[in-house]
């Protein structure tokens, strides 16, 4: 029974490794969006907006 499983099941390492990169990922688009807000807030503060 354990040995069977359907083709589109994601074995338990395989969900835990999915799960890390979209962490990752989303981690890495609000380290983005982030830098992009403090570029824009120091261009204002500096008045070149």
């Amino acid at each position: 029974m354990a040995d069977k499983k359907p083709d589109n099941m994601l074995t338990f390492r395989e969900r835990i490794a999915l799960t890390l990169v979209m962490v990752a990922l989303r981690i890495v688009a609000a380290d983005t969006a982030i830098s992009n807000h403090l570029y824009d807030i120091s261009k204002i503060i500096k008045g070149e907006a």
